[in-house]
């Protein structure tokens, strides 16, 4: 196995590989967490006035929108784990990426 330069070329090369393959794995995440957040937010009806939303309204709205982000964290991490494993299963044309021990 020979050690080769991880050069500008190469480095844009892992980089794409990595971000094509995050984007393909976040878009059903995102399918799914943004019609609930349509569903978390209280908009007005169309033909209404925006209104404030009442003050003691916030602290459920707030409640809902932090369990959303966690939601949507959590999965966004698990898509990216999956998207770099998928990554390091790459060959290029002349090289490849490898973890090795330290030992």
């Amino acid at each position: 196995m020979d050690v080769v330069e991880v050069t500008f070329r190469r480095a844009l090369q892992i980089w794409w590989s990595y971000v094509w393959r995050a984007f393909v794995l976040v878009i059903p995440i995102m399918l799914v967490t943004m019609p609930l957040l349509f569903v978390i937010m209280p908009l007005p009806k169309p033909g209404q006035p925006n209104a404030a939303l009442p003050l003691d309204q916030v602290p459920a709205l707030m409640a809902k929108a932090t369990g959303l982000w966690v939601i949507m964290m959590s999965l966004n991490i698990i898509a990216q784990v999956f998207a770099m494993r998928w990554m390091l299963k790459t060959k290029w044309r002349d090289f490849k990426l490898q973890a090795v021990s330290d030992r």
